[in-house]
């Protein structure tokens, strides 16, 4: 395991257990990992104020891949990389998914900005009980006019609501990345985002190959991150299609999965 350089983990279902938390002893090793020059570089759909607290957790200084590879911070939160969706267009899918799918719940989020119609929906209030954020209520215009765009949609509501509106948006907007990230969670992106291009975005700037990282995740948008470097690790709780790709199968999140395998 020493021929590999630096790690990327998917957060939730993957360095969080069913509480939220990360175990005590995978903090230690990652902080001593961090101490010897290993980066532990976190990569998920989350806002990047749904990541910092868990990074300060861990004790690190290392990047961090937020919105899936939609945005990417330096180690002391500077920008370098961002992919919008135009906001014209991201008006567009909004007012196409409230009249088509109207049990769906929009959240839509642009650098430290995570907009709803709705800040006392259950699905947004269960959010933000996992995040610890807590949203702004409003037009998506106003809050994200200046930018001038958005970094991702999230969508949430029962599976089979949620399957047919990503059945809709990918045949009317092949161009997009379009993936669920759990079974009630839909994320909508700009199509040039994924993970594995914010984990090349990191690797280029520590000047390390995609062979000598090596990443960890659970849900179908770590597919490609997985198959991107040189040794790509599906917990034990990922869907049987993730672990069939994956290099190999480790144990859940539940059962400290990413320290069995750090821990070298």
């Amino acid at each position: 395991m020493k021929e590999y350089k630096i790690i990327f983990s998917d957060i939730d279902g993957t360095l969080l257990n069913n509480e939220n938390q990360v175990p005590e002893e995978t903090i230690e090793e990652l902080r001593r990992l961090d101490s010897q020059g290993v980066p532990f570089v976190l990569v998920s759909a989350r806002m990047p104020k749904g990541m910092r607290p868990i990074r300060e957790e861990l004790g690190i200084h290392a990047p961090m891949v937020c919105y899936s590879g939609g945005l990417v911070l330096g180690p002391d939160n500077e920008e370098i990389y961002s992919c919008l969706m135009d906001l014209d267009l991201a008006c567009e899918i909004k007012n196409l998914v409230e009249k088509e799918f109207p049990q769906v719940v929009c959240g839509t989020y642009g650098g430290e900005h995570w907009g709803v119609d709705d800040g006392a929906d259950p699905w947004v209030l269960r959010e933000q009980e996992i995040t610890h954020l807590v949203p702004e209520t409003g037009d998506i215009r106003e809050i994200f006019g200046k930018t001038g765009g958005i970094h991702k949609f999230l969508f949430m509501g029962e599976q089979e609501s949620v399957i047919q509106t990503e059945k809709r948006l990918k045949e009317l907007y092949p161009e997009l990345s379009i993936a669920r990230s759990k079974p009630v969670y839909l994320e909508v992106m700009n199509g040039n985002v994924c993970k594995s291009a914010g984990v090349k975005i990191v690797c280029g700037k520590y000047n390390i190959s995609l062979e000598q990282a090596m990443s960890f995740g659970d849900g179908q948008n770590d597919l490609d991150m997985l198959n991107a470097v040189g040794a790509g690790f599906a917990m034990a709780n990922a869907k049987e299609a993730i672990k069939k790709i994956a290099d190999y199968t480790i144990s859940s999140n539940e059962e400290h999965g990413v320290l069995e395998v750090v821990d070298w």
